[in-house]
């Protein structure tokens, strides 16, 4: 029993030593304050602040790095090397760019100090935007010909700042375009509706939306129109990836065509721009449900395969489907008796 009580009485001393400003045996880092909160700041400013590093032990204090788990923050420290009872700043700097909301980071002190090597500076902020706008992508889906969805996009900003969006930039021959503008307590808000045209011709479509602004400091943004129009004939997925395959290794996939509506329409012929690559078509469900697989030989040589699959059918309403194909192939990995040499 007194064995166990010396014990305890031995953890507890060093904290109570600390408490009253005794320093403990070999270096020891502080960070003081271990935590700084920029508070509420812009967006887009760079901002700079400082805290102490302090060695409280009794032996030198060297520190080896100062990293950050994010490179919108940078650290520079006076002094690497730390007497007993010294102290240094610690000045560093966040770019808030990238940012929205409440964000924390990290600064990491690496140091001999045995006890704890990596001291860690947290950094807070709530990072007040100039505006918002969600979503930043608009995914249409699959649109059976002829119909004309909407989807929109909505802009928030101050107020004060009177933002206005001065114009559209986006594919004329898909989309119409329509602003509507709102004030809600101290923000400004514009909803962009995007009207996909009756008259958008099938296949898929991967495009972007520019939207220009009054704003000084966000001229444009940026917003990514997505879907696929389809006659009878769905398509799935919309694009046929290898991604990275080995030199001498072979792979294939399956694109499939569902025959959405009324009646029934065949796939008549597959072929591929690349001819080093391999088609195939496999019914599986006659006038109605297709499968096509595409392969990548064995034989294809180091480098990037950029093409595209055409699909005929019998529609006349979409009588070629054309789907992008992508692939790399890269070096096979050397062997042993090869790394050996």
């Amino acid at each position: 029993m007194r064995k166990t009580i010396a014990t305890i009485a031995f953890v507890i001393l060093p904290a109570a030593a600390l408490a009253a400003g005794v320093r403990v045996a070999g270096p020891v880092a502080e960070l003081d304050p271990p935590i700084h909160d920029f508070g509420t700041i812009t967006q887009g400013v760079l901002y700079r602040a400082e805290v102490i590093l302090r060695n409280g032990g009794t032996a030198p204090l060297e520190v080896r790095a100062v990293t950050s788990d994010c490179g919108c923050t940078v650290a520079e420290l006076a002094d690497s090397l730390l007497a007993p009872g010294e102290a240094t700043p610690l000045r560093f700097s966040f770019a808030s760019r990238s940012f929205s909301g409440k964000i924390e980071k990290h600064l990491f002190v690496e140091t001999n100090d045995p006890g704890a090597p990596r001291a860690i500076l947290t950094l807070k902020a709530t990072v007040r935007t100039y505006l918002r706008w969600e979503p930043r992508a608009l995914e249409f889906g699959n649109v059976p010909l002829g119909q004309s969805p909407r989807q929109s996009v909505t802009i928030t900003s101050a107020l004060r700042d009177s933002l206005e969006i001065t114009s559209i930039d986006a594919p004329s021959d898909l989309f119409a375009a329509e602003v509507r503008r709102e004030v809600i307590g101290d923000s400004l808000r514009h909803q962009v509706e995007f009207r996909l045209r009756p008259t958008a011709p099938p296949g898929w479509f991967r495009s972007h939306a520019l939207l220009r602004t009054n704003h000084e400091r966000v001229r444009q943004l940026q917003v990514r129109l997505s879907g696929q129009v389809h006659a009878f004939f769905r398509i799935e997925p919309s694009a046929i990836s290898f991604g990275q395959l080995r030199q001498g290794t072979a792979r294939t996939r399956e694109l499939h065509l569902i025959g959405t509506g009324e009646g029934r329409h065949r796939v008549t012929s597959v072929a591929c721009g690349d001819q080093r690559l391999v088609t195939a078509i496999r019914t599986v469900a006659e006038g109605r449900r297709y499968a096509v697989m595409v392969t990548m030989p064995e034989t294809i040589p180091i480098g990037i395969v950029r093409t595209e699959l055409h699909v005929a059918t019998d529609d006349p309403a979409h009588p070629e489907i054309v789907v992008p194909v992508r692939g790399r192939v890269r070096p096979a990995p050397a062997t042993d008796e090869a790394e050996g040499q």
